[in-house]
């Protein structure tokens, strides 16, 4: 049988779930004759890959590094191949402007958004929606977005000021 890494845990907030999706995956995959090598990652990530050379990857990570192609780029790097989407598949999919804007391109109905900058969010004191960057205009990259729908222009500063109350 196959001799795997099963990649968990990280250091995103979803690290709790990653630990216990992680560690069903190995149960299973050893209940299937697998060797298993658990591997909790961390800094020292590259050295137990490079060590262990398993034959493939599971990655059980969520959030951050886990689904945005940071850890899929290093497997890669190190001709390890793994479970899931591949790198540029990660990027933009975890990027929700950048995944809205390939929606709409491929003709799949997605609901109207606004998409702002990090800077425009924080430093405005009012919030108007001149602030916001409408998605039609482009964006370089955006940080934060708000579905907007059928929305209508006066409750975009509502949605800002709520934004920022959740955010503190």
């Amino acid at each position: 049988m196959s001799r795997v890494a099963v990649l968990k845990g990280g250091r995103s907030l979803e690290r709790q779930v990653s630990l216990r999706s992680g560690a069903r995956v190995q149960d299973a995959l050893q209940r299937l004759g697998h060797e298993v090598r658990p591997i909790d990652v961390g800094p020292s990530l590259v050295d137990e890959l490079s060590g262990d050379r398993p034959e493939v990857a599971f990655v059980a990570l969520h959030g951050r590094d886990g689904e945005d192609g940071t850890v899929q780029e290093l497997l890669e790097v190190l001709a390890i191949p793994y479970t899931g989407s591949r790198v540029s598949a990660c990027i933009r999919a975890s990027d929700k402007v950048l995944a809205k804007h390939a929606m709409r391109d491929a003709g799949i109905p997605t609901p109207d958004f606004f998409a702002f900058s990090e800077t425009a969010f924080r430093s405005s004191s009012r919030g108007t929606s001149s602030e916001m960057k409408d998605w039609r205009a482009g964006t370089s990259k955006a940080f934060h977005h708000v579905a907007q729908g059928d929305i209508e222009a006066r409750c975009r500063i509502r949605t800002i000021s709520a934004c920022r109350i959740a955010a503190r």
